[in-house]
C-alpha cells in the first residue's frame, strides 16, 4: 500500500496512489477532510475487489463460478448491482458484451509470462457455456443461480465502474464536492476544480506513446471511460492478441474499433458499453450508446476519431486532427 502524497494544490488536497484489481487507482482529493475521505474510499476499494475479482478464488463471483449448475449462492448486494448492469448491456448489445464470457478469458491467459494460443476445441467448448440467460438472480435475498456446470461470470468488464461509483458516493458522504478518481481508465470527476474549472480528463491514442493524448474531455459530476484493444496483449508467431474477447466467435474482437471512450452518469454503465462497442464495431456501437442516453468519442483501426455530436462543446482535440460528429 502506497503512502499518502502531498498533493501540490494546496493543504486541504490529498493524492493517493494504490494496486487494486489489476491496475493503479489514483485519487486527488480537495477540501475540508480529504484525508479521513480518501481513507474510506481506499478501505471500499479493498472491500469490493474481494467480492468481485475474477482472480481470487473466495470472491463471491467465484463462489457462484463454483457453485455452476449445483445451487444458488448467498452474495453481497454489491454483486446484485454490478450483475444487473452487467445483463443489462449483455441483453441490449445481443450478446457482444455477455457476463457469462469467462470460460474463454480462462483460456486466454493474459496474465501468464508465456501466453499461447488456446486450442480450438477448448474455444468451441468454452463457447457453449456462453449464455446471459442462464443467470437466475434474487434481490431479497441476494442470490445468484448460473444453471450450467462449467459456466462462469466475469465481471471484468463492469467491476472498475461499479468500485469508481461506489468510491465516488464514498466521497460525497464524507462531504467532498471537488475530486477526480482513475481506476485504470474509469475516471470519475465529482464537482468542478477548486479554481472553479471544469475538470480536464485526456484520452488517450491508441497508436501513441503512453501519455500521449489526442483528445481532453472537460466534464464535471461525470464518468470517463475508455476501452482499448492496446491496453493489453501478447504477440504470437508474429501476430497481436489483445484482451478484448468477443463472446460470440472466442476470439480477440475484430470490429475496426481500437479504442472507445465513453462519457455518462454511471461509471459501471459507462465501463460496460465501452467495453461492447469494441465488439460490436462503431455503427452498432453507437447505436447502442445514443440508446442509453450516453456520449462517445471512438477511434477505428483507419485512424479515424468519431464523437457523438453531444460531446461538441465539451472536447478539445489535438490541433491537426479533424474528427467527424456522428
Amino acid at each position: 500500500m502506497l503512502p499518502f502524497i502531498k498533493a501540490l494544490w494546496g493543504p486541504k488536497a490529498i493524492h493517493r496512489l494504490d494496486m487494486a484489481m489489476g491496475t493503479v487507482v489514483t485519487q486527488l482529493v480537495h477540501g475540508k477532510g480529504a484525508r479521513e475521505a480518501v481513507e474510506a474510499t481506499a478501505k471500499e476499494l479493498r472491500r469490493l475487489e474481494k467480492l468481485l475479482s475474477f482472480h481470487d478464488p473466495d470472491s463471491d463471483i467465484n463462489k457462484i463460478n463454483a457453485s455452476a449448475g449445483l445451487k444458488p449462492t448467498s452474495v453481497h448486494p454489491d454483486v446484485i448491482s454490478a450483475l444487473n448492469i452487467a445483463l443489462r448491456v449483455s441483453e441490449l448489445s445481443l450478446g457482444a458484451f455477455d457476463v457469462t464470457v469467462g470460460p474463454l478469458v480462462r483460456l486466454w491467459d493474459f496474465r501468464s509470462r508465456h501466453p499461447t494460443l488456446p486450442d480450438i476445441g477448448d474455444i468451441e467448448a468454452g463457447l457453449a457455456l456462453v449464455d446471459y440467460t442462464s443467470i437466475d438472480m434474487t434481490a431479497e435475498p441476494p442470490m445468484v443461480y448460473v444453471s450450467s456446470p462449467g459456466q462462469s461470470i466475469d465481471l471484468g468488464g463492469v467491476a472498475k465502474g461499479h468500485v469508481t461509483d461506489r468510491m465516488g458516493q464514498v466521497l460525497g458522504a464524507h462531504g467532498v464536492r471537488s475530486a477526480c478518481l482513475n481506476l485504470g481508465g474509469n475516471v470519475l470527476v465529482i464537482g468542478v476544480k477548486p479554481d472553479g474549472k471544469l475538470w480536464e480528463v485526456g484520452l488517450q491514442h491508441p497508436a501513441g506513446e503512453q501519455g500521449k493524448y489526442f483528445a481532453v474531455v472537460l466534464a464535471a459530476d461525470k464518468s470517463i471511460v475508455t476501452s482499448g484493444v492496446y491496453e493489453r496483449y501478447f504477440e504470437f508467431a508474429g501476430e497481436k492478441y489483445h484482451h478484448i474477447i468477443d463472446p460470440r466467435t472466442g476470439w480477440p474482437a475484430e470490429s475496426g474499433v481500437f479504442s472507445a471512450t465513453i462519457v455518462g452518469e454511471s461509471s459501471a454503465l459507462a465501463d460496460a458499453v465501452a467495453t461492447a462497442v469494441l465488439v460490436m464495431g462503431l455503427e452498432q456501437g453507437i447505436e447502442l450508446v445514443r440508446r442509453l442516453g450516453l456520449e462517445a468519442v471512438v477511434v477505428t483501426a483507419d485512424n479515424r476519431i468519431y464523437a457523438t455530436d453531444g460531446l461538441a462543446d465539451a472536447i478539445h482535440f489535438v490541433q491537426g486532427l479533424s474528427p467527424c460528429l456522428i
